[in-house]
């Protein structure tokens, strides 16, 4: 509970001290989505030149699911957010993309587990009298496990968030939005500026990461 409730607040300026400080890191994933990306804008103008861009539309659809996927949860929640904008994304990328809604993998059992006991700073059989082997929901931020508590018997719902999301997701915004900077300063073709996009859309993010806030407006749950 505490650890929810003092969930990181995005501040742009805090994010930007923390990553330079961790240059290898930042490098390292700055590396790994510019390859990821390349590839994917390389397939794309192959298939432009040879005239085949309609025909492999839902190749590379399921191309770019599992490349979202694979980069994690701020581009997750990026494909997500593109799933409900036919304006922007063409249909066969539409149903590709709205699998990431619940398709995604789950963190093994095991490690979940030893998450929530260190959380709870006690067993899992000392707080839950039952809790369901596997979780009943995986989503881009965390994943929930349906329990019953010891003391009164209430049907809860324990969430517990990704391991090291945190740094993951700090780590791309920080980059989305040194990527940003440069588009605003040197680009002038969009109608709006960029950076005030992803400031927005990094905020929602992190107050998702507030699983006491997320909490107040549903069911009861055991937050981790």
């Amino acid at each position: 509970m505490a650890r929810a409730a003092n969930a990181p607040v995005y501040d742009p300026g805090v994010l930007a001290s923390k990553c330079r400080s961790r240059p290898l890191k930042v490098l390292r994933r700055a590396l790994k989505l510019m390859i990821g990306l390349c590839a994917m804008g390389i397939k794309l103008w192959l298939d432009r030149l040879f005239g085949v861009i309609d025909q492999n539309k839902r190749k590379r659809a399921r191309e770019l699911r599992a490349m979202l996927t694979q980069f994690g949860p701020t581009f997750v929640k990026i494909g997500q957010a593109l799933s409900t904008r036919p304006d922007l994304c063409p249909p066969e990328y539409i149903e590709e993309l709205s699998q990431l809604q619940d398709a995604l993998p789950s963190v093994p059992n095991a490690e979940a587990f030893d998450r929530i006991e260190k959380e709870l700073g006690q067993p899992l059989d000392s707080v839950f009298s039952t809790i369901s082997p596997s979780p009943v929901a995986a989503a881009s931020l965390g994943q929930v496990y349906k329990a019953r508590l010891k003391s009164g018997g209430k049907l809860v719902a324990v969430k517990v968030q990704r391991p090291g999301i945190e740094e993951v997701i700090g780590l791309d915004f920080f980059l989305m939005r040194g990527v940003g900077l440069l588009v605003d300063k040197y680009f002038d073709h969009f109608a709006t500026d960029i950076v005030p996009l992803i400031d927005e859309f990094a905020l929602r993010v992190y107050q998702e990461l507030n699983y006491v806030q997320v909490s107040a407006g549903g069911a009861p749950c055991q937050e981790v």
